[in-house]
């Protein structure tokens, strides 16, 4: 997957709300397979670093510069891809979202004020270094 985004990137484009249900694998034991669909909120960038405030994309999967209405980076797909490998990694746990962020604006307040995601004990030492 970080194949897809980086390719993405080297064209200029931030896709914006990558997300489980964004990603697709062709083949199941061929991870090459990879597709990224839906670019919606997909957005071109006229420099490699430019940087934009228009704040979209799926809460769950937003990176914090994003849900604190800050200017922000194609980083914020690389965010993503760190949240999707924590899913996916510890079986569905995300790394942030709980009972207690259970609606959009608490969400967001406690997204703004991340700094580092803790790993947390269900991942393997393995795992977590590739954080």
């Amino acid at each position: 997957m970080i194949e897809a985004v980086a390719y993405i990137h080297e064209r200029g484009i931030i896709h914006r709300d990558l997300k489980l249900a964004n990603v697709l694998i062709d083949e199941e034991n061929d991870l090459r397979s990879i597709k990224i669909i839906d670019f919606g909120f997909g957005n071109c960038q006229k420099l490699s670093n430019a940087s934009y405030d228009d704040h979209v994309g799926t809460l769950k999967y937003m990176a914090p510069e994003v849900a604190g209405k800050a200017e922000y980076t194609k980083s914020v797909d690389i965010w993503a891809i760190g949240i999707i490998m924590h899913i996916v990694l510890s079986g569905g746990v995300h790394p942030l979202y709980d009972k207690e962020t259970d609606n959009a604006e608490t969400f967001a307040i406690k997204l703004a004020q991340v700094k580092k995601i803790d790993a947390g004990p269900s991942l393997s030492w393995l795992a977590k270094n590739l954080f």
